[in-house]
This record gives structure tokens, sequence and C-alpha cells, in this order.
């Protein structure tokens, strides 16, 4: 899997936030990220493309990369048949990196 074109934009989510999204299209790719002391990783980020109403500011986009988003947030999209769908994703009330996420789609 390639990685994705930059400038990366993760969304960093706060205890308890939940936020909706207006998904247009989505990609999927890698990002290297360098945790601390650790060694160099690869994860899988998931990045949806939303209206400039939703995010004004360039670019146009939100990047994913929490696994326990990414998880859900793929199959999830994966069987959308069609764009634009509504999702909506909860954060619990824990703090990175223990944070868990529910991830919805909204019905249309």
């Amino acid at each position: 899997m390639a990685g994705l074109e930059g400038p990366m934009e993760f969304y960093e989510w706060g205890p308890g936030e939940e936020r909706t999204f207006t998904v247009l299209k989505w990609e999927k790719g890698t990002h290297e990220i360098h945790p601390g002391d650790r060694a160099v990783k690869s994860i899988l980020v998931i990045r949806i493309h939303v209206p400039p109403g939703e995010k004004p500011a360039f670019p146009h986009y939100w990047d994913m990369g929490a696994g326990r988003i990414t998880g859900q947030l793929l199959p999830l999209l994966e069987a959308t048949p069609r764009f634009p769908v509504k999702i909506r994703i909860k954060a619990d009330r824990y703090p990175a990196p223990k944070t868990h996420y529910e991830v919805h789609r909204l019905p249309a």
C-alpha cells in the first residue's frame, strides 16, 4: 500500500468528543510515525474528503490514523455503495492512546 501525499491532517480527538463528517470520497494509505524513542512505525491512514463548509481551511480532508478508528472505518467505507455519506465518530472519555471510538454511518 502506498503512502498518502501530504500535507497530513490528523484529526485530534478530545475525550468524549463526537463529530459528524460528510464523506465526499476517501483514500487509504500508509504513513510513517516516530513514536518517541521507539523505532519508526508504518500505520494505516484513512483520508476522508469533506466539503469546504465542514473544514474551511485547506486541505479539505481529515486523516484518521488511530487503529481503533481505521479498523471500523475501513469496512464501513468499503461497503458504502455511493458517496457522499455521513458518518458519526464518538471518542470515549479516555485521552489518547487509550481512546476507544464508536463509528456509525448515518441514514441517508
